[in-house]
């Protein structure tokens, strides 16, 4: 799709797309080994939490906002900053929470619930 894109509009008009589909495998790789660094450490995360690193020059990103980090998810982001500061030396994290997304899965009633949130402001 990307190539076609090239062709038919140029490399610079395609250029920041194919960048975000970079993004997002990168995001997945990075995820993956942050998990297997995690489970063979001291002290695994007890939740299932993931992340994408974004290139700031290629998405339209919103201003951060003040957001307060439950208390539960920050041992969860000081841990991937701690592994992502190991794997790439000189780059900086922007945490943006208020792009963040959770889900929380039920399991104490006869029936199996699934809860979303969102806390998009943009």
């Amino acid at each position: 799709m990307i190539s076609k894109l090239k062709q038919a509009c140029g490399f610079e008009y395609t250029l920041n797309l194919q960048r975000m589909f970079q993004d997002i495998g990168v995001s997945k790789d990075l995820n993956e080994q942050c998990k297997r660094h995690l489970a063979n450490s001291a002290e695994p995360l007890d939740i299932d939490f993931s992340i994408q690193v974004l290139s700031s020059g290629s998405w339209p990103f919103q201003q951060s906002v003040n957001f307060s980090l439950p208390s539960e998810l920050e041992r969860s982001v000081q841990r991937f900053t701690t592994f992502y500061s190991s794997q790439h030396s000189g780059r900086k994290l922007l945490w943006l929470f208020q792009m963040s997304k959770g889900e929380l899965v039920t399991n104490c009633f006869k029936n199996r619930y699934t809860l979303q949130v969102s806390d998009n402001l943009v």
